[in-house]
């Protein structure tokens, strides 16, 4: 029996992130997503305004957290880093802090929040408004 990657089933990986933030976009890119066997989707909420609209219909507004489908299963906010965090293969200082405070869910809970008060003030600076999920 060979050992064919193709005949696997990869996982499915889906993360929903705001484009223009470069804190999201950043990390987004430091994750080395593609260096892991999985089927990877990146969405950014002000592209997909469908995706942006059920994430808020389900209380999971896009911008108040990045969201994260791994196979079927949901992750939003804190627990979506968790899990990036987790399945990233990058080494370098940042993700390798991310990855170690995020192991832990009560130091998530409490991190988050700073992010997200430091991704609104970015996309302040920039001019740019938060993402329309209408």
């Amino acid at each position: 029996m060979s050992n064919n990657r193709s005949s696997k089933t990869k996982h499915k990986l889906i993360i929903g992130y705001d484009g223009d933030c470069p804190f999201c976009a950043s990390y987004i890119r430091m994750q080395r997503l593609k260096d892991l066997d999985f089927d990877v989707t990146l969405t950014n909420f002000r592209k997909d305004k469908t995706l942006s609209k059920t994430l808020k219909d389900n209380n999971m507004d896009p911008n108040n957290g990045m969201y994260v489908r791994l196979n079927d299963k949901e992750y939003y906010a804190d627990e979506a880093m968790t899990v990036l965090s987790s399945l990233s293969t990058s080494q370098n200082i940042i993700n390798l802090f991310f990855k170690w405070w995020f192991k832990n869910k009560k130091r998530g809970k409490i991190l988050y929040p700073v992010l997200r008060i430091g991704r609104n003030i970015a996309l302040k600076i920039l001019g740019h408004k938060q993402i329309e999920t209408q």
